[in-house]
């Protein structure tokens, strides 16, 4: 919970939710709380609570144990405007922490990514990219192998629509994927996620009810050499 005693995680053990960790996780009151976990033993936790941050703390921890601020200070700077969730975190299968939020409005609100390299948060790819102004609604994925895609709705030029974008390692920029839109309107509560068993990207939103949609990320033959 984000805005519950400034931020409080819990566990469904035998049948009760028990908390985990002591409570009041952010300073002041947080938004847009997000939750991953790791194969390393951990739970993390990011918001919006004067700049993106992330917080770590054991899977089995008890109500006493403090949270750990990751990286000691903020990811970046974004801005809170309502519901519209404005960062996401996504884990890899090497435990790796990678953050996506919207930049502050003297940097017209476009999107960031940071990885947590074990010392401190760093950018990856070009900052503040995207295809317009006002991104909102923002989701990461990473895929087993590593490869990193996150999708946000834009405002200023295209009504809400929704892109995703891929991270190209070989140029070091985020580019569109599978076309400028997603969605046909105005698109909310974006969820991206990566489906290892069919190789695939899954989003999920809100356009007047729910959509899912999938693309696959195995490459399709066309009987050409080399193929």
């Amino acid at each position: 919970y984000g805005s519950v005693d400034s931020g409080t995680l819990k566990r469904f053990v035998n049948g009760a939710w028990e908390q985990v960790g002591a409570t009041g996780i952010a300073v002041g009151v947080p938004y847009n709380a997000e939750m991953v976990m790791g194969t390393n033993g951990k739970v993390y936790v990011c918001h919006n609570a004067s700049g993106v941050k992330v917080y770590v703390n054991s899977l089995a921890a008890s109500s006493t144990d403090v949270w750990t601020l990751v990286g000691g200070t903020s990811v970046g700077t974004t801005f809170t405007e309502g519901v519209n969730a404005t960062s996401d975190i996504a884990i890899g299968a090497d435990n790796k922490l990678y953050v996506v939020y919207s930049s502050n409005a003297a940097n017209n609100r476009k999107l960031n990514v940071k990885k947590f390299n074990g010392t401190d948060w760093e950018q990856v790819g070009n900052a503040n990219f995207g295809i317009s102004n006002d991104l909102y609604n923002v989701s990461i994925a990473v895929t087993t192998a590593g490869k990193l895609f996150a999708v946000a709705s834009g405002w200023a030029i295209n009504g809400g629509k929704n892109t995703v974008y891929e991270f190209d390692a070989t140029t070091n920029t985020w580019v569109t994927f599978g076309g400028d839109f997603v969605s046909d309107g105005t698109a909310l509560y974006n969820d991206l996620q990566y489906d290892a068993f069919n190789n695939s990207l899954v989003l999920t939103y809100s356009q007047s009810g729910v959509k899912v949609k999938r693309i696959s990320l195995t490459p399709v033959c066309n009987n050409t050499d080399p193929g």
